[in-house]
């Protein structure tokens, strides 16, 4: 199963220490956010970038919160993490990927940040 869990990104740390100290439970945002903004463009990513048959890859794709301050990111498709991070063909080969999950986070961190610095307030 591929995971990737957010803590606390800077944004959202920065934006968190400007707004509010009393905010216990601040994953509940983050994971709001990742429903809204991130899951919806990896699945249309997942799509666009792998066009695998199936249509497993790109509809396992879910969240959860883990910690009061982190949320996971998480695709349970058995082939998503040479999807996401590259494999070695049985020649030996390197096939390089760059996944869609990573590119979305990072192409959307601005976002995520806003909706979260709302959500606080």
């Amino acid at each position: 199963m591929l995971s990737i869990e957010l803590i606390g990104a800077e944004e959202v740390e920065r934006s968190l220490e400007e707004t509010s100290d009393s905010v216990d439970n601040i994953s509940e945002g983050i994971y709001e956010a990742v429903e809204k903004i991130i899951l919806p463009e990896v699945y249309s990513r997942s799509i666009s970038v792998w066009n695998v048959r199936t249509g497993l890859y790109s509809s396992a794709w879910y969240s959860y919160i883990e910690t009061a301050r982190s949320v996971v990111i998480a695709n349970n498709a058995g082939y998503s993490e040479p999807l996401e991070f590259g494999w070695t063909t049985r020649g030996g080969t390197r096939v390089e990927s760059e996944g869609v999950l990573l590119p979305t986070l990072f192409d959307n961190m601005d976002r995520l940040t806003e909706y979260v610095t709302q959500w606080i307030k």
